[in-house]
């Protein structure tokens, strides 16, 4: 079953993708003729997330067109449970969706995906969020993220055969519920597996190619602009996801993006004891920012989440979680910066 290759409909409001045109991006509503369109703008928050997302938003100055969202990771039977409920507590969730879904149980194999084992669980809950998202013209579904890292169960390496054919189900379940559901296959900035098109699922099962990239310092080291460049030009690196996304006529998505400023203890020896346990005077990841949110302009990335959690990796960006604190950067520099590049200026 073949999908438009260029459709993007996040939500009321947004303008389709026009499918034929290279590179398509969604319109900015108002923009001038001949304008650059804006990225769409996701959000990863904590719980409670609806108000979660709304202090991020009057912070960033602008309204998310989308939120990254996870469903269990357990056994066939959590992932069709999943609480699809506690998006809404404290007020709806009205904002488009962007689900990630495990491509296998936590103890599994990709095999027994592959060979229907998770058949009636994944097509519950797809009829699940078909019921919770009436009104979006698409709902993104990123089945087996990351699949190039080594940290999943459902890691592809040494195992391609059977995530390709693990995804293909998957996605077949989704469109025989429902045609709006649009797959992403997501990638991860380095490979653990050579190259990662050896898994690719197919251009009539992937609608978006999509990426998951974090400014880690102790993989990349402290030089912020060189750590960026490293993770374009690495071998399968960022360069080569965007050339095969072009290649396959596929939009681009970066579903996880992730900086921090906490440089002290690595980077900065000469910092005063007392400045580490106070926080780090060092606030040096806006280079990053800027080298990747111009590379995104670049290549034409239609949409990027910004991971705003501190579960696995520390990426918020504001100095409090409360729901009731004022929304404050928590490094002036680097929030600054993913504020004026990503938010309302």
């Amino acid at each position: 079953m073949t999908f438009p290759r260029r459709s993007l409909l996040l939500g009321p409001g947004l303008a389709a993708v026009v499918a034929s045109r290279p590179r398509a991006q969604p319109a900015r509503p108002g923009a001038a003729a001949g304008a650059r369109p804006r990225m769409l703008l996701g959000v990863k928050v904590m719980d409670p997330m609806p108000a979660q997302v709304r202090r991020f938003e009057r912070w960033i100055g602008r309204r998310v067109d989308f939120v990254t969202h996870y469903t269990s990771q357990g056994d066939y039977g959590s992932i069709a449970d999943t609480d699809l409920g506690r998006l809404n507590e404290g007020m709806p969730m009205d904002r488009p969706l962007e689900v990630s879904i495990p491509l296998c149980e936590a103890n599994g194999t990709l095999a027994r995906t592959a060979r229907g084992a998770g058949d009636r669980a994944y097509a519950t809950l797809f009829r699940a969020l078909a019921a919770a998202r009436p009104g979006d013209p698409e709902i993104w579904i990123r089945p087996g993220w990351e699949f190039n890292g080594d940290w999943y169960p459902w890691s592809a390496g040494g195992k391609e055969g059977d995530y390709r054919a693990a995804f293909r189900r998957v996605a077949g379940l989704g469109r025989e519920v429902d045609r709006r559901f649009r797959f992403i296959w997501g990638w991860t900035y380095s490979s653990k597996m050579g190259d990662p098109m050896r898994a690719y699922p197919g251009d009539d099962a992937v609608d978006y190619f999509g990426n998951d990239i974090y400014r880690h310092k102790n993989y990349l080291g402290c030089d912020p602009v060189a750590a960026w460049n490293s993770q374009v030009t690495q071998r399968h690196g960022l360069a080569y996801w965007s050339d095969m996304a072009d290649r396959h006529g596929k939009a681009k998505t970066v579903n996880e993006f992730g900086v921090n400023a906490d440089t002290c203890r690595d980077c900065h020896p000469e910092a005063k004891p007392t400045a580490r346990g106070a926080g780090c005077p060092f606030d040096d990841g806006a280079p990053y920012v800027q080298a990747a949110h111009d590379w995104f302009v670049k290549v034409g990335v239609v949409a990027v989440s910004l991971w705003h959690e501190p579960t696995g990796y520390d990426g918020v960006l504001l100095a409090s979680s409360g729901e009731r604190d004022p929304p404050t950067p928590r490094w002036p520099e680097t929030s600054g910066r993913v504020k004026k590049l990503f938010g309302a200026g």
